[in-house]
């Protein structure tokens, strides 16, 4: 893995000899050529200057991530129990093939030590490697995107930023379970693309909708696997920023959701894309921000084990229709889950009764006799 890394710079390293000892950069590993070994749990940060798989702009400023990182080790700790890792920046290859070899081979490496990687920069056709990252150690991906646009695009065409879900899914192995769009902006996105995820049974919530009650992000963000951002669905003009997007989620609701992201206690990869697009001193500290956020949501998380004789949660049983709904909810932290049934057709993905993350409000749309779309999408989804 060593062979595909750059240390962080050494104006970095001596800016974080002079911080207060309660400063990120005073407790953060710096992975050196004789230490390889990454702690169990760990977050481990890798920046990643690769944009020649994006369609509008393979311009980046070194400067941007030395901007990125100091603000980030400026930050005061959480009370946090997991050990922090910066392991530099990943080489771009002489092709971009190479970049990608080397993206997953160091994806791979802080899996396989169950870590959890926190990469920053690059272009989002890097969401593909990040997500074959999962191959050799997860069986069926639930994958995020926070995004205004769909980036489904053309699976025949080589990949890059604007296609990268078409070749998640349509590439072997099929590991891809589900896929959730988070902030989609109707006008940038093609009809037909909206028509044919709804028919694939995948969720998209629209910008408006999540701004409304932003706790909708939590459930989603609880049943995935990985995650990735693309820094366009932020809105530039909140940042002092006159170009991309004028809507968007603002800088106090990019940071929720990655809070919520860090939650998500089966979220094993988080990808931060696009930086280059508002590379400003503001937005370079929002991205700190995020980061730190993620990684407090991340120490918060509640790994609750659902069990009908444990008086910590509480049975619901709704009729809908044909279905009997079956909920639990979690007396210790009021979150809500909903059975999947499984069904005995061999084409079946699951292979029990399995549990979805819910809210309240799913669980009174059950009791109106209005079935959960998310319980809806996911049991057509399962029988595919």
């Amino acid at each position: 893995m060593i062979e595909f890394l750059q240390p962080a710079d050494k104006e970095v390293i001596e800016l974080s000899d002079g911080l207060n000892e309660n400063q990120i950069g005073r407790n953060i590993t710096q992975l050196s050529d004789d230490e390889t070994s990454i702690r169990e749990g760990s977050v481990v940060i890798l920046f990643v200057p690769e944009y020649r798989g994006s369609c509008e702009d393979e311009s980046y400023d070194a400067d941007q991530i030395r901007s990125i990182r100091k603000s980030f080790y400026e930050l005061y700790l959480g009370n946090w129990n997991y050990d922090l890792v910066d392991i530099g920046n990943l080489n771009p290859g002489k092709n971009l093939s190479d970049t990608y070899y080397a993206f997953k081979t160091v994806l791979e490496e802080i899996l396989s030590q169950k870590a959890i990687p926190l990469i920053i920069g690059g272009s989002q056709d890097l969401t593909y490697y990040q997500y074959r990252a999962f191959d050799q150690i997860e069986t069926m991906v639930n994958m995020v995107s926070v995004d205004f646009r769909f980036d489904l695009g053309d699976s025949k065409e080589d990949l890059h930023n604007h296609n990268y879900l078409s070749h998640c899914i349509v590439n072997k192995p099929y590991n891809l379970f589900n896929h959730s769009t988070l902030g989609y902006q109707t006008y940038y996105n093609d009809q037909d693309e909206i028509g044919l995820l709804d028919r694939l049974f995948f969720e998209t919530y629209r910008l408006g909708e999540l701004v409304d009650d932003l706790r909708n992000v939590e459930p989603v963000m609880r049943d995935a696997t990985l995650a990735s951002v693309d820094c366009n669905s932020i809105r530039s003009l909140s940042l002092n920023n006159q170009v991309n997007m004028p809507n968007g989620f603002n800088e106090r609701e990019i940071c929720q959701i990655l809070r919520y992201t860090g939650l998500g206690e089966k979220i094993n990869s988080l990808g931060i894309f696009e930086i280059n697009k508002q590379n400003n001193p503001l937005f370079n500290q929002l991205v700190a921000q995020m980061m730190w956020y993620f990684i407090e949501g991340y120490n918060l998380r509640m790994e609750e084990k659902i069990d009908i004789n444990n008086p910590d949660f509480t049975r619901f049983t709704v009729p809908v229709d044909q279905d009997n709904l079956i909920f639990y909810k979690s007396e210790l932290s009021n979150r809500w889950w909903v059975e999947i049934p499984y069904s005995n057709n061999q084409n079946n993905k699951l292979k029990q009764n399995t549990l979805l993350a819910c809210s309240k409000d799913d669980y009174l749309d059950a009791c109106d006799q209005n079935l959960p779309e998310r319980w809806y999408r996911a049991k057509q989804k399962n029988l595919i």
